[in-house]
């Protein structure tokens, strides 16, 4: 986990592959200054006891008037938006990864997008193409459950 100042003033915190029992966000993080901007493109695995210091943690900060960006979410942190009533702790996400498939070659592929871009009437998460080769790209899960959150507001 990387903590850093941005130019406003604000706190920018990086996390890491996964988020754990072992995961101790105020001995790591401390007490953050301004306002929270977490990217979360990192996290591959957030277990059950993850879940409960990340609540506690930033709904912590989050109640003391700090405002709390959720930028770049993964799909494991898609997952748990979707999943866990409060996981955002009243913060706002900015953008998330789309999980596709290619039809050409079979890879995997993440495709950020902000939460404006999903919002735009008319667009088509099956509209994207591969940008390695001619393929059509598929996405990779349900979009009902994966855009969810989308629709809760």
């Amino acid at each position: 986990m990387e903590k850093r100042p941005d130019s406003n003033g604000n706190t920018e915190i990086h996390l890491d592959e996964k988020i754990d029992d072992s995961t101790n966000f105020q001995e790591a993080l401390g007490t953050p200054d301004g306002n929270i901007i977490l990217y979360c493109g990192e996290v591959k695995r957030i277990n059950s006891v993850g879940i409960r210091n990340w609540i506690q943690y930033f709904s912590k900060l989050t109640s003391a008037g700090k405002t709390l960006t959720l930028k770049e979410c993964s799909f494991a942190i898609v997952q748990q938006i979707n999943d866990v009533k409060g996981f955002t702790c009243n913060g706002t996400v900015e953008s998330i990864y789309l999980p596709f498939v290619c039809s050409e070659t079979g890879d995997e592929i993440q495709i950020l997008k902000t939460v404006q871009e999903l919002s735009v009437p008319g667009y088509d998460v099956n509209a994207e193409t591969c940008a390695e080769c001619p393929g059509e790209l598929e996405f990779d899960d349900i979009e009902e459950e994966y855009f969810h959150f989308l629709k809760r507001g």
